[in-house]
C-alpha cells in the first residue's frame, strides 16, 4: 500500500515513560489492532512529528527502535513501512497482562475476570 495512514498517537508528558517509547508503543498498538498492516507506509518523521506534536528526533528514535525490533523497515528514498505485523499476539498479551493486573488490584477474582472477558467476547460478536 503506497498511501500513508493517519496514525493516532497520544503523548502523556507526565507519564514518566519516554516519549519515543510512547510513540513506538502506539505504532505497535496500531499494528496489533489492524489499523496498520504489513506493507503500509508510515508518515515521514517530520509529518508524524508535526501531527503529534513532538520533536522530529524523538519520532526518528521511535522509528529506529521499531526498525531494530524488525517491526518497521526503511526503504531509502521511499519511506518507512510496516514490515512485520506479527506484533499482534505480543501486544495483546501485554494488554491482557495489564487488564488482569488492574482487575486483581481492585479485588476481582479469577472467575470474575473470566466472566468479564467472556461477556466482552459475546458483546463483540453481536456488534460484528
Amino acid at each position: 500500500m503506497d498511501e500513508k495512514k493517519k496514525i493516532k498517537v497520544f503523548i502523556n508528558a507526565n507519564s514518566g515513560i519516554p516519549i519515543y517509547l510512547q510513540i513506538a508503543d502506539a505504532l505497535k498498538y496500531s499494528i496489533a489492532t489492524g489499523l496498520l498492516k504489513r506493507g503500509d507506509k508510515l508518515p515521514s518523521v517530520r509529518e508524524l512529528a508535526a501531527q503529534i506534536p513532538a520533536n522530529p528526533n524523538t519520532v526518528a528514535k521511535a522509528y529506529q527502535r521499531l526498525i531494530n525490533e524488525n517491526v518497521l523497515e526503511m526503504r531509502r528514498g521511499i519511506g518507512t513501512f510496516v514490515k512485520n505485523s506479527s506484533v499482534k499476539k505480543n501486544e495483546l498479551k501485554k494488554l491482557a497482562k495489564f487488564f488482569v493486573e488492574k482487575a486483581k488490584s481492585v479485588g476481582l477474582t479469577k472467575e470474575e475476570i473470566i466472566k468479564i472477558v467472556e461477556e466482552e467476547i459475546k458483546n463483540g460478536k453481536q456488534h460484528n
